[in-house]
Formats: structure tokens, sequence, C-alpha cells
């Protein structure tokens, strides 16, 4: 499993909340029933950052995906109140995901979930907002900000895993990929990958909702080492003063470095798309 090497980053923190960036490989906090032999936790690392403060976990992230994670301070009662705040409507979470395929520019997706700790499998309402910011196909990336396209580019022209701009040979593996924005407004356990998976544009990276022949061409190829899904921002009104506030994650390294890697994704577009 890819362990993270990275250190938890605080981004703020006041006399209620705290928010952390947190680094792709940690759990959260301890739960043996995901990993009984697991060490390191964002929220003891956290801890280690607030000496004397009590942390309560209002917010959630998978154990591969990195980015704004946000914890209450010191009382009960200050969890309930940001909980609060962070059930309204008015809190959106924006996340990036590399998938596979080509997406539409922009759409909607509603299919109920079921819980995982369901016994009797019911079905839940899940609803994710996606926005496409780019679709990489053939030897070119296209920006879709930026475009006149309405629809996505054939997908009979995928990206190729070489380095040079000719197509690929028919023999040599080929792959199409979107970078897509998801916004959930509702919040599901694996929500966005399970949602991405059900219309097969399954995340790269993902061991779990993907596929490993994708999984492993990546790996590769581009060096993708763990699931591509960036919780890039947060925003919600602070539980106290009603303030809004709104955090802000800059993709990781070792996604950066992914994302760069892909053709003709220069620095400059990069910036434009993300």
């Amino acid at each position: 499993f890819f362990f993270a090497e990275s250190k938890v980053q605080m981004l703020y923190v006041d006399e209620w909340l705290a928010v952390v960036d947190k680094p792709a490989g940690l759990l959260v906090h301890r739960n043996t029933k995901l990993d009984r032999n697991a060490t390191r936790f964002v929220k003891d690392e956290a801890a280690k950052l607030l000496p004397g403060r009590k942390l309560y976990t209002v917010h959630r992230l998978d154990r591969p995906t990195s980015g704004v994670l946000v914890f209450a301070l010191d009382s009960s009662e200050n969890a309930a109140a940001l909980q609060a705040s962070m059930d309204q409507k008015s809190c959106v979470k924006e996340y990036i995901a590399l998938c596979k395929g080509l997406t539409p520019p922009s759409w909607t997706n509603e299919n109920p979930l079921t819980d995982y700790d369901s016994k009797n499998k019911v079905k839940r309402s899940a609803h994710t907002d996606f926005e496409t910011l780019a679709w990489f196909v053939g030897s070119e990336e296209v920006e879709t900000r930026s475009s006149a396209l309405s629809s996505p580019p054939a997908a009979t022209s995928t990206f190729s895993p070489t380095e040079s701009a000719e197509p690929p040979a028919k023999s040599e593996p080929s792959l199409s990929a979107s970078l897509v924005r998801a916004i959930p407004r509702t919040g599901r356990r694996h929500q966005i990958r399970r949602h991405l998976s059900h219309e097969r544009f399954h995340i790269l990276g993902d061991t779990e909702h993907g596929k490993g022949r994708d999984n492993r061409f990546v790996r590769s190829r581009y060096g993708l080492n763990r699931l591509f899904l960036h919780a890039a921002s947060i925003a919600f009104r602070h539980p106290a003063t009603r303030e809004p506030l709104r955090f802000h994650s800059a993709l990781p390294a070792d996604l950066s470095t992914v994302l760069a890697s892909l053709p003709h994704a220069t620095p400059d577009r990069l910036s434009r798309i993300l």
C-alpha cells in the first residue's frame, strides 16, 4: 500500500477548528476494521502540531486521498457546531481526479449507493456534480475551458504512452483520460470513486473500484503509484462567526508530476486548467 512520506501540514487554526493538508496514505484516525497494523494517523500528527488542544473528527477523507481536512477543537459542543455548519448546503467540497475515458463537459450522477456497513444493503441517495477540466487524447491535451468543443473528442484518438507525439503503434497499449472536478453534494463512503466507476470513468490508481490493467499501465508509464484523487478545496461558514471560509490545497508533487508527463501537458496549460 502506498505509504505517506509527507507530513501533515497545518493550513489554519483558531479557537474552534483546525484545517490541515492531509498526505495520501494515512488514515484519518485509528480504525482496526481498515488496518489494525497502522501506526500513523492524521489526527495524531495534527495533535502534535497543536499541543494542549483536543481534536474532534468531523470530516473524513479516504486513506489514499490527499488534501484539505477539517477538525473541530477542544469540546464536543464545538464539534457539533462545526458538524452542523459542514452539513449545510453552503458547504462545498471540490476534488480533482484523473479518470479513464472521455467524460462529458459536465454532468451529474445521482445513482443511489449502498452503505458499506448496511446489513440490509439499503441504498441511500447520492449526488455528485462533475466538470471536465481537460481531455488527454491521442498525442494532445485539449483544454475544455478554452475550447469550442461541446463534447469529448472521438474516443478512437487516445493519448500515447510514449514520449513522442506520434500515435502509438497498434501493438502498443494506449489510454484516453480526463481530468475532472468533482463536487459531492452528499457524503457517502467512496462516493466520487463509486460514481465514476459506475459510469466506467474509474479513477486511475483506484485499486478498489478501478481496473488493475489500467492501474498497472499508468504506474509503469507515468509513475502513478496511488489513487489520483485530491481534495482541492472546502468552503463553509464558520460555526461561531458565520463568516464564509474557504481553504485550498495545491495538487501534491506526485500527482503534478504525473499530469506533467502526459502528452502536451505543459506547465502553462496546466496552470490554466487547475
